[in-house]
């Protein structure tokens, strides 16, 4: 599977998680392609590469989702304090008030 394949096939898993609202697997998803883009940084070109594991397999899923397709990469570019900050608004005001 080349790592373009397998890029597509993660973005699929992605959107599918998002859906369900399965924060962990969208962690998941994330850091795959976090490792993905690396990889072809590394290589300049889409190279081929072992095998997915079944957990990365997911089939894509063609569904139209830009927003939540765009508020993935919005949470992605985040740092960590940052995205405690946006998914966890209540914590971040309860440590600010030191309860």
């Amino acid at each position: 599977m080349t790592l373009s394949e397998k890029k597509s096939t993660l973005i699929g898993y992605l959107k599918m998680k998002t859906i369900q609202e399965d924060w962990h697997g969208v962690s998941d998803a994330a850091n795959d392609l976090r490792e993905i883009e690396v990889m072809i940084n590394l290589s300049g070109s889409y190279k081929e590469i072992l095998e997915p594991t079944p957990s990365q397999a997911a089939p894509p899923v063609e569904v139209d989702i830009p927003h939540h397709a765009n508020e993935v990469l919005n949470l992605l570019r985040l740092n960590d304090e940052d995205l405690v900050d946006k998914m966890f608004p209540d914590y971040s005001e309860l440590q600010e008030k030191g309860e």
